[in-house]
């Protein structure tokens, strides 16, 4: 398992991850647009973990995300490193959290943040799906982000 989660933790290194203040998390959220954007989430979520990333990639990322990384990096690093996990079994979310700006980058938008943890037949990760209101107004993926739920 630790070696799954390395080999997860070094695919990061070539998805933009947003980072962000705890500050900006403090904003007034409005109900319906957060279930827009969860939906979305938990859509991107089960493409991961049923193993269909050229659908992710095309239909469930966003322009902007795409415009930092190339279509088969991102392919061949999720093929490598997910292959491993097999079909997802429970997804659960545990927490989400909304900006409209991000000062890392200078993006300017409805940002929503929605970790999960969910079970693999090889254990347990939490999950992290940073998804952003896109060109034409969908929440689509602009951050991912995984590591394995500790052992105790």
């Amino acid at each position: 398992m630790k070696e799954i989660s390395k080999y997860w933790m070094s695919i990061l290194i070539f998805l933009f991850v947003f980072i962000f203040d705890g500050k900006l998390w403090a904003q007034q959220v409005n109900p319906q647009q957060q279930a827009i954007a969860q939906k979305a989430a938990e859509t991107i979520v089960n493409a991961l973990g049923t193993q269909k990333y050229s659908l992710l990639w095309s239909q469930y990322t966003s322009q902007w995300f795409k415009s930092k990384v190339d279509e088969n990096v991102f392919l061949a690093n999720l093929s490598m490193g997910r292959a491993q996990f097999g079909q997802i079994q429970k997804i659960s979310l545990v927490s989400f959290e909304h900006a409209t700006s991000d000062p890392v980058n200078a993006f300017q938008g409805d940002i929503y943040a929605f970790t999960f943890r969910d079970k693999y037949p090889i254990g347990e990760f939490y999950e992290r799906i940073v998804v952003i209101k896109d060109t034409d107004g969908q929440f689509r993926m602009s951050g991912l982000f995984g590591s394995a739920v500790p052992t105790q």
